[in-house]
């Protein structure tokens, strides 16, 4: 699988794909990932602090070949 990004219009529930993309007209199937801004709500998020967390490891056993292993 492959992926590229861009940003484009949606006009009439049409997603217009840029010309540096054309060999895209040609696949079959596509998965399409959108993400889009609310413009009302833009400005609601809100910085949240963050806390430190503390994780027992003691029983934790790592074994760094394994980690790495394909």
């Amino acid at each position: 699988m492959q992926a590229v990004e861009f940003e484009t219009d949606i006009k009439n529930g049409i997603v217009r794909i840029p010309k540096e993309y054309k060999e895209l007209q040609y696949k079959k199937n596509v998965k399409l990932l959108i993400v889009y801004v609310d413009n009302k709500n833009k400005n609601s998020f809100k910085r949240k602090k963050m806390s430190a967390i503390s994780i027992d490891t003691k029983e934790f056993k790592f074994n760094r070949e394994e980690a790495h292993e394909i």
